[in-house]
This record gives structure tokens, sequence and C-alpha cells, in this order.
């Protein structure tokens, strides 16, 4: 999702096995925002300690985490939400955190099926706005981009039509 968005391919790292990401990774883009890559918490094959660790490291996190931010909570737009997934919507309503959710891997379903995802997570994630995302195809990025801005109330950056590492 981080490479989506900066328009590199290489900046952040991912694997094709969940719960590689052991902490937390900050990113500076464009001199202006930081991104912060928490550990996947839903599909990871990882001990309940470690689980629990990971959930401990969040939440301290996102605790700490000036109420002017924005939370993007990235989901897989083939599967449900998971009751971890929902776990998350509840303690950032409950705080009234602002956040949007990513059905990301959108190149992987029909646009058929695409709709049917958007329209599931929107009824279950009710107050936040719900983007499609596709990291081969670049499906959603200035869109997304945009949603962040707004919620940060914050100018458009020159880059969403070019590169944004400058």
């Amino acid at each position: 999702m981080i490479n989506l968005l900066v328009g590199q391919s290489q900046l952040a790292r991912s694997s094709n096995t969940p719960g590689k990401t052991r902490g937390i990774h900050f990113y500076l883009v464009h001199r202006k925002l930081y991104f912060a890559d928490l550990p996947g918490y839903g599909y990871a094959r990882t001990s309940q300690e470690t689980r629990r660790q990971w959930g401990d490291l969040i939440g301290r996190y996102l605790e700490e985490l000036p109420e002017k931010n924005i939370v993007l909570v990235v989901l897989d737009c083939r599967l449900p939400p998971s009751a971890l997934d929902l776990q998350m919507r509840d303690w950032l309503e409950n705080r009234s955190r602002k956040y949007a959710v990513v059905l990301h891997k959108a190149d992987k379903i029909s646009r058929g099926a695409q709709l049917q995802a958007v329209s599931a997570i929107s009824r279950e994630m009710a107050n936040a706005p719900v983007y499609l995302s596709s990291s081969p195809t670049g499906l959603g990025r200035e869109a997304i981009w945009n949603g962040i801005l707004d919620m940060l109330e914050m100018e458009k950056f020159p880059f969403l039509h070019g590169n944004p590492s400058s």
C-alpha cells in the first residue's frame, strides 16, 4: 500500500507470507507527512503470544497517536472483515479517530465482485470511506491520496500527477 501511494515499488518491503512486519516502520513522504507501517494482525501464522505482543504494540502506538492523524485500515478485498478488523473499527470509532478502509488486491477479482466488496465493507465500516486499490494497476492511488488529504485538511500535493519522491 505504501509503495502504491508513493509511487515506488521498493520503498516498503512486502512478502507473500503475512506477518513479516514485526515492528513499526516509518516513511517520510514528500517531506510533509509520515506513514507508519504497523504489523498485520489478521492472517499471519504466528503464536498467540506474538499476536498479543503485536496487539499491545499497535494499541500503544494508536493510543499515543495525536488525534489529527488518520488510520488506513488495509483489508484484502477478497475476504470479509475478520473479528479483529471489526475490533479495530470499534476501537477507532470509540475514540472518534479518523480512518478509512482500503480494499487492496482489487485486481484479483472482477469488477462486479469489487463493487460487492465495497458495498459489504461499507455496511460493516459505516463511518469510514472505503477505497479499492491495486498495486500492479495503480487503481485507487489518486482517490486514496485525495481522501487522506481531505481528512487531514491539507492542500493537495503537486506530485499526485507526477513523482511523489521529489
